[in-house]
């Protein structure tokens, strides 16, 4: 049950259930409040989903097409016959591309890799690509976490004589599927497979395992094979964190062993991309490869080429790790800098045009670098919350990228605008596309009437809130039992707090230029709390800090506690959502 106000929406746990919950499983009290207000209140539903385990992975063969892609497979593994893994340039696409192609080099195959240059080969499949490799003498292409929706290089990859497996998880085309051997996809038409969210990677990974089935002459693989597959479940998470698909059903499970095995991993490639990151040594959660370990492997194919990221996966010796992780690491600086610059261009513009009167936004210039599109219009997104989409104009062309609020399906409304656009793909949450430079006025205009009539009659949800605390409650203890919850990420978000009727205590204080230190009290307790990108709102806590005749000094704080330090430090703070004043 929910009860709203006008800026949240608070989950109402059912008490009986909470009680039965913290009985049954031994869990803390707000743990178990917490499980009854998101609806797992049986009690072996909350266990399952408290512990994950290898059960909960799905079997591959329900995938669609499965057999077939593993039929030629094999055959081209037992003649030798050379094998081209055919990447996307994101981290779903690298790590499914790592996945694929180290396990074909240990099952025996002759196999190479390729990935698409943004700027030069653009999205998905290319037919100069896939030419180039028919004249080298490839006769069997797998795309991963592409292909989909490639029906013309599908067709020239038949003209050539070429076959193609795809390994695919995005939406189709409306005209219809490519001409493909197998076309492994979890969504497909008549698909009894149960996980429809499963990433790139993971297709990767479940056609790897249906291969090694096959291998092995029946379904429990050879040794050797159930040592990759584990391990590899660390590739397949960062694919899943990073492609924000649903943290729910297997996704859970493969992202709870997938972290383990990566923060366990003894592959040079692996551990010189946590040493990057500062994070080796340490347990990983969802929050750590979304915002240190992905930014790092996305870096490469934003702004040069995505095939080092493999390379650096690849890795077996520890010299080649180092140098390809600071590469990689520079990079990542490099695009930082880039995306600060096109986001305030951004930005302006958006203010320019309408700002939060606009239905949708969609931003475009000149100059604006293509391979941080998609992280600008997430900002947009966070800042206006609105769907965006920011275009990259090159020549006659822009390229761009769209983001979306939860409850608007982006590629729905890009298919309002079809007649408009060269080429679009993607999914509900985000999406590629491609415009003419002469049209962009035209499809920010149709593309605000596609989002207004998706949200026209969606009532106002607000801010989800799970519980409602005092701040005498928070402690240790309960941060490390709200963490049982993890991995949090789409759809399984980390649990968000309120308090109401709080003080902010001495003044608070700007860092930098974005964020807010500030100490909250309520009663006899206080915390440091952290205001990310929210300088907007300085000036009044300040105000509310000082008090005075007629300031309330009281606020209420949507929050999540949060353990700091590292290896075993035991300070909390509160991390704050929102702030009503």
């Amino acid at each position: 049950m929910t009860s709203t106000t006008s800026r949240w929406t608070l989950r109402t746990p059912d008490a009986g259930a909470a009680k039965n919950l913290c009985q049954r499983l031994g869990v803390h009290p707000v743990l178990a409040d917490l499980l009854a207000a998101r609806g797992a209140t049986d009690p072996e539903a909350a266990r399952r989903l408290l512990n994950p385990t290898l059960a909960d992975l799905l079997d591959p063969a329900d995938l669609p097409d499965v057999e077939l892609a593993v039929d030629r497979v094999t055959r081209a593994i037992e003649s030798a016959e050379p094998i081209l893994v055919y990447g996307d340039y994101d981290v779903d696409g690298v790590t499914g591309t790592t996945v694929l192609v180290s396990f074909l080099r240990l099952a025996g195959a002759k196999v190479d890799y390729t990935i698409p240059d943004r700027r030069k080969d653009g999205y998905g499949l290319s037919s100069p690509k896939i030419e180039a490799a028919a004249e080298a003498g490839t006769k069997l292409i797998i795309s991963v976490d592409t292909g989909i929706a490639a029906l013309r290089p599908a067709e020239r990859a038949r003209d050539l004589g070429v076959d193609l497996v795809i390994c695919d998880h995005h939406l189709m085309a409306e005209e219809g599927l490519p001409i493909a051997v197998a076309r492994v996809h979890p969504g497909l038409p008549g698909s009894r497979y149960a996980n429809r969210f499963l990433c790139g990677a993971g297709v990767a990974f479940k056609l790897c395992w249906a291969i090694a089935q096959h291998l092995s002459a029946g379904t429990r693989v050879r040794p050797e094979f159930r040592e990759y597959l584990l391990n590899a479940m660390a590739f397949v998470a960062m694919g899943t964190i990073a492609d924000v698909v649903p943290l729910t059903g297997e996704n859970r499970a493969i992202v709870s062993f997938g972290l383990r095995a990566l923060s366990e991993s003894r592959a040079p490639g692996v551990q010189a991309l946590l040493q990057s990151a500062d994070l080796a040594g340490d347990p990983l959660d969802a929050s750590d490869i979304a915002f240190k370990v992905a930014p790092r492997i996305n870096a490469a194919g934003r702004l040069g080429d995505a095939t080092k990221a493999v390379e650096l996966l690849l890795a077996d010796d520890r010299a080649t790790a180092t140098r390809l992780a600071a590469l990689l690491d520079r990079e990542n600086r490099r695009r930082r800098a880039i995306e600060r610059e096109i986001a305030e261009a951004a930005r302006d513009q958006v203010l320019d045009i309408g700002g939060a009167d606009l239905d949708g936004i969609v931003v475009a210039d000149d100059g604006w670098h293509p391979g941080v599109v998609g992280i600008v219009a997430s900002r947009l997104v966070e800042e206006f919350d609105r769907p965006a989409i920011v275009i990259a104009i090159e020549g006659e062309r822009g390229r761009g990228s769209a983001r979306t609020v939860p409850g608007i399906d982006v590629h729905a409304a890009l298919s309002a605008c079809s007649d408009l656009l060269e080429a679009f793909g993607g999914h509900a949450a985000a999406a590629g596309v491609e415009v003419r430079a002469d049209r962009i006025d035209a499809f920010r205009a149709r593309f605000a009437e596609a989002i207004a009539e998706q949200a026209s009659g969606r009532p106002p949800t607000g801010l989800l809130v799970d519980l409602e605390l005092k701040l005498a409650a928070v402690d240790r203890e309960l941060a490390t039992a709200v963490r049982r919850l993890g991995p949090f990420g789409q759809g399984h978000e980390e649990p968000l707090f309120c308090a109401r009727e709080v003080e902010v205590v001495g003044a608070p204080r700007l860092l930098g230029a974005r964020h807010i230190e500030a100490y909250l009290r309520q009663g006899k307790t206080s915390f440091r709390a952290m205001l990310w990108n929210r300088a907007d709102i300085h000036d009044q806590l300040r105000d509310r800090a000082r008090g005075g005749p007629g300031v309330s000094r009281a606020i209420d704080v949507a929050f999540r506690p949060v353990v700091t330090g590292r290896r075993g430090a035991d300070a909390i703070e509160l991390h704050v959502s929102d702030v009503v004043l």
